[in-house]
């Protein structure tokens, strides 16, 4: 029976090496596996924020259940929410140690500003590599597979000019915007990619990539826009400054913004699963429209006849209210 690629993501994601094999210090092993299974977000100070029950809503996108269950929203417990192998236990407590085991955000630590970039970039990255694996069926057509191999060529070497800041510990290779909201959030996002100025400023196409970090603070909601500073810097910090002077010139036009961005492109989204309860199906409907408009795209055409599609839906829930 020919392997569908939910098993295939499972055993390369297994049988792959740290990430960061024996950068700075040698890889701490399992017998059974070269990598641990790492948060994306942590459990500790972070997802507990949005948990009911110590369980949260995620897609778990490279599950086989994320398929049988309709591309939908599933129960997983902190413990467990969106944890892949991507680094060995030890360049995973190195590498996020400012950013996990329950410590609280400081913006003034550029360290951990960094790790909170550094994270949703490699996360993202791995994701790339997995899918270009030899073994991973291709899911869209060549022209796409075109693109991404480009940027993933791009990525490799921005994990390159991280892996250098890391080693030299200088954390303010990476520039970021820290944008506060007397809101409540009921999601937490950790995601990096290419920005989509065209869902909000006029249409740009860029190479610049963007980590973006959305969570809980007490009664705030705290938004890091992140770039490495030698990386397309003027596309990057275009983008972040002029969706800061949004936030502060037309908060509700920002908001509505950043809550469709991350439904339509982070599918590694983590909500509260008590909020969800409370939204109407129409709203939920809704939702998962736009979630999974890009997913279950396979050209390029087809993807921008989406991308206008998205400009024009509304997102009714109210994420950050």
């Amino acid at each position: 029976m020919a392997k569908d690629n939910y098993t295939k993501a499972k055993h390369i994601r297994t049988s792959n090496k740290c990430l960061c094999e024996d950068f700075l210090f040698k890889c701490e092993n399992s017998k059974r596996h070269n990598t641990a299974k790492n948060h994306l977000i942590s459990k500790r100070g972070y997802l507990e924020r949005i948990a009911f029950g110590e369980n949260v809503l995620v897609f778990d996108f490279e599950n086989r259940d994320y398929k049988k269950n309709a591309r939908k929203l599933t129960k997983r417990t902190i413990a467990n929410a969106n944890k892949f192998r991507v680094f060995c236990s030890k360049h995973d407590n190195y590498l996020f140690g400012e950013i996990e085991n329950g410590n609280n955000f400081d913006e003034n630590n550029k360290k951990q500003i960094f790790q909170f970039s550094f994270r949703a970039f490699v996360f993202s990255y791995s994701e790339g590599l997995l899918k270009n694996n030899r073994e991973f069926d291709k899911i869209v057509d060549d022209f796409s597979n075109k693109v991404a191999n480009a940027h993933l060529q791009m990525n490799k070497k921005r994990f390159k000019n991280y892996k250098n800041l890391i080693d030299q510990e200088d954390w303010s290779g990476v520039e970021t915007e820290i944008i506060r909201l007397n809101r409540k959030c009921e999601f937490i996002t950790c995601w990096s990619g290419t920005p989509n100025m065209g869902l909000l400023f006029p249409i740009a196409f860029t190479n610049c990539n963007i980590s973006i970090n959305i969570f809980p603070e007490n009664n705030e909601t705290i938004i890091l826009l992140s770039y490495l500073k030698d990386d397309f810097s003027f596309g990057s910090r275009n983008f972040c400054r002029r969706l800061k002077n949004l936030s502060k010139s037309n908060e509700k036009k920002f908001i509505a913004y950043i809550e469709k961005f991350v439904v339509a492109f982070d599918h590694n989204i983590a909500l509260n699963p008590m909020f969800w309860s409370t939204c109407s199906e129409s709203d939920k409907k809704t939702f998962y429209e736009i979630a999974h408009m890009f997913p279950t795209n396979k050209t390029m055409i087809t993807g921008l006849g989406r991308f206008f599609k998205l400009r024009i839906k509304k997102l009714k829930l109210e994420l950050i209210h």
